[in-house]
């Protein structure tokens, strides 16, 4: 999803590609040049090492599951917790933030009947009330699957008075068998970066056993 940040790599490895090939056709005439077929290893290995170097890297991932749910998180991460009309969370309530690569994450628990249209509607409608000199607009809605569950999500564009967009979101929700219902807020200022975050925490959500 962050391929645009490897386009100067990639400019470089179509440039030796096609100079790996002008060299092969202008050494047809003579296939015996150690010299041309040099040119023709060296390149080889210059287009080697530029595509190694544009490999994604895997992002090492830990399971956090304190409060019996399971939440993927970048490995090493330590997110922040605190409790819901409480000191302290717990199994039944508790909110949980992190933040990394310029993407933000808000997680939100409770044991309080609420459809996840109404979480998500809810969420929305929290965000606009925090940040009055910012525009939040939605962009888009439907359905999303977290751990079998059927749930909703919005995804929306905060913009500034000058109608810039700032950053984007996506906020998901959706309940457990448990009883628990759970909302989930992703932001940055990246779009693809939020659409993948937002895609990884959901898809590796597990509900309480």
């Amino acid at each position: 999803m962050f391929t645009y940040k490897f386009a100067a790599i990639r400019w470089k490895i179509s440039v030796a590609l096609m100079l790996l090939s002008l060299v092969v056709l202008t050494g047809c005439s003579n296939k015996e040049d150690s010299a041309l077929k040099k040119d023709v290893s060296d390149l080889k290995e210059s287009v080697a090492k530029l595509q190694a170097a544009i490999a994604p890297t895997p992002v090492k991932l830990a399971v956090y599951k304190q409060y019996g749910f399971t939440l993927p998180l970048p490995d090493g991460l330590v997110p922040q917790t605190a409790g819901i009309g409480s000191a302290s969370p717990s199994n039944d309530q508790g909110q949980l933030t992190s933040s990394v690569g310029g993407v933000s994450m808000v997680l939100i628990w409770t044991k309080q009947k609420m459809e996840p249209a109404e979480a998500v509607q809810g969420a929305f409608e929290v965000l606009k009330a925090a940040q009055p000199a910012v525009v939040f607009r939605p962009v888009n809605q439907g359905e999303i699957k977290v751990d079998g569950q059927a749930g909703q999500y919005g995804a929306f564009a905060a913009l500034d008075k000058n109608e810039k967009v700032i950053s984007t979101g996506a906020i998901g929700g959706w309940n457990c068998k448990n009883g628990a219902n759970f909302t989930m807020i992703v932001s940055g200022a990246v779009q693809a970066a939020v659409e993948g975050s937002f895609q990884g925490f959901s898809n590796g959500f597990k509900c309480p056993a």
